[in-house]
């Protein structure tokens, strides 16, 4: 689901066992890319961790000192509404959108939480990071409606493929 010049690089903490292959995790942040930037060659990387990890990263970038399900860490300044700072892309050049990092651990809690498998929730949050470094935000009730309804299809595209 990958374009040629697009890259992403994938790591999983070795002590996580994953319902997920390195390509099927890397199909699926491929899928929302190739869908919200069709015109970009682009590069994203992907940590799937622990809760300590996320704690310090967590506490660092937001100072929240706990461990959450998934940071999105944005590499381009997409400038808001206004068009005149928006950072450009250089045909030929892939632009760094940023790192998705996720909790294992967190994930595996609200998972069984919801009564659900560890893999839907990857799933999900691994969709909602990448939704992060296209710009898309969840602050306003109306952008956290339309946040999630963009993440059921990318749910639902991914499930009919199975």
């Amino acid at each position: 689901m990958t374009a040629a010049g697009n890259l992403i690089t994938v790591q999983v903490k070795p002590s996580f066992r994953l319902p997920f292959t390195r390509t099927q995790l890397k199909n699926i942040i491929g899928l929302v890319l190739k869908t919200e930037c069709p015109r970009r060659e682009w590069e994203v990387e992907c940590l799937i961790t622990d809760d300590a990890s996320i704690r310090r990263l967590n506490g660092k970038y937001r100072n929240k000192h706990e461990p959450t399900d998934v940071l999105s860490f944005t590499l381009t300044d997409r400038g808001g509404s206004d068009p005149a700072i928006k950072f450009p892309s250089v045909p030929g050049i892939r632009t760094n959108l940023g790192q998705v990092i996720i909790s294992y651990e967190t994930a595996a809690r609200q998972a069984a939480q919801r009564s659900a498998a560890i893999g839907s929730e990857i799933k999900l949050l691994l969709i909602h990071g990448t939704l992060h470094l296209t710009g898309m935000d969840h602050q306003k009730p109306a952008d956290a409606r339309k946040m999630q309804a963009k993440e059921r299809k990318y749910i639902n595209l991914i499930d009919k493929v199975k």
